[in-house]
């Protein structure tokens, strides 16, 4: 059902193409550009959403068209007696400015503490962190160290390196081939096998008995993370 739902969505997307209708040529460009950052950044995508979000976008350039004209006013351009039409003006920026809040507030563009349904809010994140999943998919990548194909986890793995278990050669079973060579033939253990046993260099042994086992007999109980 979460896949059906994704990919009408994601269709839905697709198809809706910004009209900007009552825009000059140059609003129309920048409202469509404030649209883009609005869908990006709120992860929006349903039919609905993205048509409250245009009548935003209609609305907030409206407000800056007002702005302008109260900047002509103020200049002296318009030859209509400057205060009544700055009222007039003000009257215009305070009923649009209302309209934008609940536009924003319908959307869910504010931030709230306290959500009147968690279970929506949830889905909503849930929403918003597989798009960030799929927008920045490098960080969640890495080759699988048994056969070098690209492999895809669910947190980011950018600063992780991949690499074969030491312990685990068999599927489930936990063993080593190289302790198990040393148990059978009943020889000592080396720092070097030791290392090679971890999938280490040697060097990593010597940082285990400095910080770890301080040379001692008995793991250190100082914590190492």
């Amino acid at each position: 059902m979460t896949k059906k739902i994704n990919k009408e969505s994601k269709e839905e997307e697709q198809v809706y193409k910004f009209l900007g209708s009552g825009l000059t040529t140059t609003e129309k460009h920048w409202a469509e550009s404030l649209f883009d950052d609005y869908k990006k950044h709120y992860h929006i995508t349903t039919l609905s959403d993205l048509q409250l979000l245009e009548e935003l976008c209609f609305r907030q350039t409206l407000q800056e068209r007002v702005k302008k004209t109260i900047g002509k006013v103020a200049k002296g351009t318009y030859k209509k007696e400057k205060n009544i039409t700055s009222k007039i003006h003000l009257q215009q920026l305070d009923d649009n400015l209302e309209r934008i809040l609940t536009l924003k507030d319908r959307l869910g563009l504010f931030d709230k503490k306290d959500k009147e349904d968690p279970y929506e809010y949830l889905k909503q994140l849930e929403k918003k962190f597989e798009e960030h999943r799929k927008e920045n998919a490098g960080d969640y990548s890495l080759p699988c160290p048994f056969c070098s194909k690209m492999i895809f986890l669910m947190f980011k793995v950018k600063d992780y390196n991949a690499v074969k278990h030491p312990f685990f050669p068999y599927g489930k079973f936990i063993t080593n081939d190289t302790l198990w060579e040393l148990y059978k033939s009943g020889k000592s253990l080396t720092k070097e096998k030791f290392a090679e046993a971890l999938g280490t260099s040697p060097d990593y042994i010597d940082h285990l008995a400095t910080y770890v086992y301080k040379d001692s007999d008995k793991p250190s109980k100082v914590s190492t993370d």
